[in-house]
């Protein structure tokens, strides 16, 4: 009988340690977050702001934080499991435990000081409790582009009476390197080609598109009509500029103040600069 008993229990306790075997599924597992719908939320002149869903299940998140990875190749393509090369680092030097603004269904995060009219890819991923990695967010392409408000002075006012898009900075109306300026006659104003100051100078074919509340897309730039090298400014419009190398900025002017005695103009403004790809496959 203890025979018999004893045999049972050897039985039970071998049947329990091969059940206990199988594969398991930690009671975490559900509950860890996947990053997804990655996207632009807005740009500037160096900067450029993303957001994106964490993919959280409930409202208790189980990790640490997140990595966000900005590369000129598409690293998640290349790595789309939930491992990362020991020598690829994110660009976050602490990781990012998200943005202070509450809402913990949508995240965001800011570059800043990044290179103008380079292609940058971007995605995002968890660290876990654990240290694991989540599985990469959709990867997006990101470039930032030139843009911003310009106050030019009237022709010959000093060195910032032109403006060139090449090197994004202010210069003289007759500098070699400026991309147009203006000047008034007759109570009116008009926006110019350089190539009227002088042989020497840039030559710019310029479009006037009517008036609009903004400067619309920035990555779309649509004209009609005949360029000119001359074309009477009015607060509200628009205007496309097409440089001499053949890449375009789009104007609007916001308004024009005295500056004793001098007119200014303020333009808002963004520039289709040539943009820089150093993957081979992009």
């Amino acid at each position: 009988m203890i025979r018999n008993i004893f045999a049972i229990s050897i039985l039970a306790m071998i049947t329990m340690l091969v059940l206990g075997c199988g594969p398991k599924t930690s009671p975490d597992e559900s509950k860890k977050c996947n990053p997804h719908s990655l996207t632009i939320e807005a740009t500037g002149s160096h900067y450029v702001k993303i957001a994106w869903d964490p993919g959280c299940p409930t409202e208790t998140r189980i990790m640490r934080g997140f990595n966000i990875y900005y590369s000129p190749t598409p690293l998640a393509k290349m790595y789309p499991g939930h491992q990362m090369p020991d020598n690829i680092k994110p660009y976050n030097i602490e990781l990012y435990p998200g943005d202070p603004e509450g809402d913990i269904k949508w995240e965001s995060f800011e570059f800043e000081a990044i290179p103008s009219a380079q292609l940058f890819y971007v995605h995002v991923r968890v660290q876990n409790s654990d240290n694991t990695l989540s599985l990469p967010s959709n990867e997006i392409e990101m470039i930032c582009y030139p843009q911003g408000t310009i106050e030019i002075m009237e022709s010959y006012s000093g060195d910032k009476s032109g403006f060139s898009f090449v090197t994004d900075t202010y210069c003289a109306t007759d500098a070699v390197e400026n991309d147009f300026y203006f000047f008034s006659k007759d109570g009116k104003k008009y926006l110019c080609s350089p190539l009227r100051v002088s042989e020497i100078n840039r030559v710019s074919k310029i479009y006037s598109l009517g008036e609009a509340d903004n400067l619309g897309d920035i990555e779309t730039i649509s004209v009609s009509g005949k360029a000119l090298d001359k074309v009477e400014m009015n607060v509200g419009h628009v205007y496309a500029v097409e440089t001499q190398d053949g890449h375009f900025a789009k104007l609007r002017l916001l308004k024009m103040e005295n500056v004793n005695g001098k007119i200014k103009a303020i333009f808002e403004y963004f520039y289709m600069a040539p943009v820089i790809k150093l993957y081979k496959d992009a």
